[in-house]
């Protein structure tokens, strides 16, 4: 355990080193919320949803950034090869890592949805208020396996080239920027299948209808499966190596 409390404590520091990776990954998601609001403040359920999905954009920037870059920054410095002929368990580093994202997840969470309740005035249940909180936590997590996925590309050029390209695309074809029913036909096809749709329909299902989408739920962590089995399978390839 006192292994595991080192571990956190160094995640913890290198934490402040780059507050401002933090203060950005959350202040865009918070600025787009708060400008486009102001166009939306007579509906409250389209209020809702742009904190949630703003919510959302914010927490799989950490996923995509944050986890693959700090990985990646480690393999390079030969902090992960130290660490794996120590008594160090790999488990406790990697669960460290991970904490840190959900930190930053929380954090992110309490912000917006501070400034959309205290801002802009929206309201719901104390049950609705958490439940929209944990379905935005479940929802972040099933992107933390193509965070690690990620991680084990060498370049960083090309790590930050793709984390980009997938962080944008997938917030606009997932229908985090704008509803998914303005998109053509074709693209709405195609929309439906991304798991920023899925993860942005946890909330409007639960909004519309008062329940969880079960075929999100079951969508995402079949998503977050198959990045993971992406990740034993890159690993195990490494290791042949």
């Amino acid at each position: 355990m006192k292994t595991f409390k080192a571990l956190l404590k160094i995640e913890y520091l290198l934490m402040l080193r780059s507050l401002s990776v933090l203060f950005l990954s959350i202040g865009m998601p918070v600025f787009f919320f708060l400008f486009y609001s102001t166009f939306a403040t007579e509906s409250k359920n389209i209020l809702k949803i742009m904190m949630f999905n703003m919510s959302a954009f914010s927490s799989i920037s950490f996923a995509l950034f944050v986890l693959p870059f700090s990985l990646q920054e480690d393999r390079r410095n030969n902090r992960l090869n130290s660490l794996r002929y120590s008594s160090v368990p790999l488990w406790q580093y990697y669960t460290a890592k991970i904490i840190k994202v959900i930190f930053y997840d929380l954090l992110s969470c309490l912000l917006v949805f501070s400034l959309g309740h205290f801002v802009r005035g929206i309201t719901m249940s104390a049950l609705d208020w958490v439940t929209t909180g944990l379905l935005l936590m479940f929802g972040a997590l099933m992107f933390i396996s193509l965070g690690l996925l990620l991680a084990y590309i060498q370049s960083s050029e090309t790590l930050s080239i793709l984390s980009n390209i997938l962080y944008i695309g997938l917030a606009i074809m997932g229908g985090l920027w704008m509803p998914v029913s303005t998109f053509p036909e074709w693209l709405q096809v195609i929309s439906k299948v991304t798991p920023t749709y899925h993860f942005a329909n946890l909330f409007y299902h639960y909004l519309s209808h008062g329940i969880i989408s079960l075929s999100s739920v079951v969508y995402l962590i079949s998503f977050f499966l198959v990045c993971l089995l992406g990740v034993y399978l890159v690993a195990q390839l490494l290791e042949a190596k």
